[in-house]
């Protein structure tokens, strides 16, 4: 099964949002509790898989859905 996952279109995401909120590297990792290194490796596309609480800290941290962050699409239904 091929995957719908794609972490660098994510990363392209979470850059574009962080930096469309006037938000630095660090300011996002202090909201998120994570490291500088971990948010440009995020943005880089370079982790292939994230968990789920990351996932959503990234959604709550930059006011987005986490269906448009894993997937780039507001809302996901089956066939669509």
């Amino acid at each position: 099964m091929q995957s719908i996952f794609d972490s660098r279109a994510l990363g392209e995401r979470v850059l574009t949002c962080r930096e469309s909120h006037g938000m630095s590297k660090q300011a996002l990792a202090t909201t998120m509790g994570v490291n500088r290194l971990t948010i440009y490796r995020i943005e880089k596309g370079l982790c292939q898989a994230l968990n789920a609480s990351t996932v959503i800290g990234l959604a709550l941290a930059l006011g987005i859905s986490t269906d448009f962050l894993l997937l780039g699409k507001e809302r996901i239904y089956a066939g669509t």
